[in-house]
């Protein structure tokens, strides 16, 4: 978690912990991240790359559905903090293309391997030839 904390810390970001009820975390407009500390470690890892890239992408306090642009946006840039290439072709090699499987293999929630493998397709031209991913 440390190393989350740093890096939100280097984008200017405090990170704070608190009790949320049934909300993983948000972030404020003074800039300070709020994670749920009634989450899993692994929730809060998830959360805090989450909220990062909300402040990385300048999104706006949003209230809509979980598959909003912003969302993905969102999602897309902390799967790419929480794990890398490297990472996910071992877990790929491992387990084929199940999702679930990768996913535990990685240490995240499912959402983040959905979120990795858009990201991927949208940049797929700059991908290292031989690379694999998902089938």
């Amino acid at each position: 978690m440390y190393d989350l904390i740093e890096h939100a810390e280097s984008l200017g970001l405090e990170v704070l912990f608190d009790d949320l009820g049934a909300r993983h975390a948000h972030i404020r407009e003074d800039g300070v991240v709020v994670i749920n500390e009634s989450r899993s470690h692994l929730l809060q890892r998830v959360a805090l790359a989450h909220e990062c890239g909300h402040h990385v992408h300048r999104h706006v306090h949003m209230v809509g559905a979980r598959e909003s642009r912003q969302e993905w946006q969102a999602d897309e840039y902390a799967a790419n903090l929480l794990f890398g290439p490297r990472e996910y072709a071992q877990a790929e090699r491992m387990y084929g293309p199940d999702v679930t499987l990768i996913a535990r293999e990685l240490g995240v929630p499912a959402r983040m391997i959905h979120a990795w493998r858009r990201a991927w397709r949208a940049n797929a031209h700059r991908v290292p030839r031989g690379f694999v991913a998902f089938g």
